[in-house]
């Protein structure tokens, strides 16, 4: 079964702590991971994934560091669990019906869709805002 994992967690809780802040702050690495209890090289590396999606960006230098290039209402749980983790799923056999030899005509597998796709909506609609 999928969850949110510890990396998808300590990314939104970094973000939501860079959200809360002035539009344009910059932070560096060591300041959200001691305000958020994350290891810093856990965060780095969480971080460059976000700079890769388009959420962060950073400027090196003399006043430099990390900032939100999106607004925090404009970026969705669910896509800061994809870019961190992957797909988040009830079960394994959602996503790959080689898992089990019954998936096609499954009646558990299609009641966990269902609720698949209205997690899958819920987390869709909840922007980061939402948690500041």
């Amino acid at each position: 079964m999928g969850y949110i994992r510890r990396n998808s967690d300590y990314a939104i809780r970094a973000l939501t702590l860079m959200a809360s802040s002035p539009p344009g702050k910059k932070f560096i690495i060591s300041e959200i991971a001691s305000r958020q209890n994350i290891p810093q090289t856990f965060l780095r590396k969480i971080f460059q994934g976000l700079a890769r999606s388009g959420i962060i960006d950073s400027k090196r230098g003399v006043g430099g560091g990390f900032y939100l290039l999106k607004r925090p209402s404009k970026i969705s749980i669910k896509e800061i669990l994809e870019i961190v983790q992957g797909p988040v799923s009830l079960s394994e056999c959602l996503f790959d019906e080689k898992v089990c030899g019954i998936s096609p005509s499954c009646r558990i597998r299609k009641r966990l869709n269902t609720i698949q796709q209205k997690l899958e909506y819920l987390l869709n609609r909840t922007p980061l805002s939402e948690l500041l």
